[in-house]
């Protein structure tokens, strides 16, 4: 495991993957709300709204990080109704994140065996067991479970991101980002998917693992983590040159894969462009460019050489990245990205233009967030 990625894993495997499920519940409240009343009606979990109510205020405990208070209340719902799946699937959530993982694990097998193979939760109990399993240390029993709940629920993406999880905790890295990659497909805007294709390819891909920061930084502008990935954005940036002593610059090119012959997720002829134009960073013409400014020239060349290629290489990156990059190049969108995905930095020259170009973010924001993922 490299060591940029091996600290994030390590720093965020405790937490981020009950969170990942949590933070998607939340989003996703009312559809809940909806889901309950649903299943209300067919009678497959008829509850009372004494019951809903106490798994509403155990939701809303959790939320403000109180799980020893939201277990109380989802316990208090259980002894209202004692088969209640919903009180009993925010139960097992509650309990990895109490780290009891052994309770969680036979919750989950009671919840998986005994619920309608089509209940909306049961998606989410799959996670919460392979989630309680890899925390145990039982990465590869976790990704067993995982593809069992991916077979029945392939259209959700946090089976792919966890499982992806557990993949990079077993070393397996070329499994974890096809896990990576399979959950940023169903789900384009998760930011922690871009996240994990980004740091693991990073020191063997340079190119995608810029395009997977690019828009995780566009979808997480701000915080700790587009703190973390914008450093290490900058970082591959420049990789490709040498600031010698003398004052010198040594570009290093990789001709190894350049090749007539088309291949998977070739950016052989755009890193090095990218790399030339890096170098150029220190050229007498560019001297009076502020830094963002030079930033913004490099995306410049980039989205330049990807809008020329997209049509003729093949691969996942090009294909789904590229697609994106291109059309934003197209539509001159390149500065305001490269201001957007700067916010982090704390350069006033970003803040000052970010504050002046409000509707030129807007304008960003809508189309990106709109943008068609389609790969068909």
């Amino acid at each position: 495991m490299s060591g940029l990625f091996y600290a994030l894993w390590k720093s965020y495997k405790k937490g981020i993957l009950y969170l990942e499920n949590h933070y998607n519940k939340n989003n996703m409240k009312k559809i809940i709300a909806i889901t309950f009343a649903f299943l209300l009606t067919l009678n497959l979990n008829a509850q009372t709204n004494s019951a809903y109510d106490l798994i509403e205020e155990g939701i809303e405990l959790f939320d403000r990080g109180d799980f020893e208070g939201a277990l109380e209340k989802y316990d208090e719902a259980l002894e209202i109704e004692e088969n209640n799946l919903g009180a009993m699937s925010e139960k097992a959530n509650t309990l990895v994140a109490l780290g009891r993982y052994k309770e969680a694990v036979k919750l989950c097998k009671f919840l998986i065996k005994e619920s309608p193979d089509k209940r909306f939760d049961l998606r989410l109990d799959y996670t919460t067991y392979g989630t309680a399993l890899d925390l145990m240390g039982k990465g590869k029993k976790a990704v067993k479970i995982y593809n069992k709940g991916i077979k029945k629920f392939p259209g959700y993406y946090l089976l792919h991101y966890n499982k992806a999880i557990a993949l990079s905790g077993l070393n397996k890295y070329e499994d974890a980002i096809e896990a990576f990659q399979a959950s940023v497909k169903v789900n384009p805007i998760h930011a922690s998917s871009h996240n994990g294709i980004a740091r693991v390819s990073y020191s063997v891909d340079k190119i995608p693992s810029i395009l997977a920061l690019g828009c995780f930084l566009v979808i997480e502008p701000t915080g700790q983590r587009a703190e973390q990935n914008l450093e290490l954005l900058e970082m591959l940036l420049s990789s490709g040159i040498k600031r010698n002593d003398d004052g010198s610059t040594t570009i290093f090119l990789n001709t190894d894969n350049i090749s007539d012959k088309k291949r998977e997720n070739d950016f052989s002829m755009v890193e090095m462009i990218l790399n030339m134009s890096a170098a150029l960073d220190v050229d007498e013409s560019n001297k009076e460019k502020t830094k963002q400014q030079l930033f913004t020239e490099k995306f410049e060349t980039l989205f330049s050489m990807i809008e020329e290629q997209v049509e003729t290489n093949y691969g996942f990156y090009w294909e789904f990245y590229g697609p994106y990059y291109s059309e934003l190049h197209a539509k001159e969108y390149t500065e305001v990205f490269s201001y957007i995905i700067a916010s982090s930095s704390g350069d006033k020259e970003v803040t000052d233009w970010l504050e002046a170009n409000g509707d030129k973010v807007d304008e960003f924001n809508s189309w990106s967030s709109t943008y068609n993922w389609n790969m068909d």
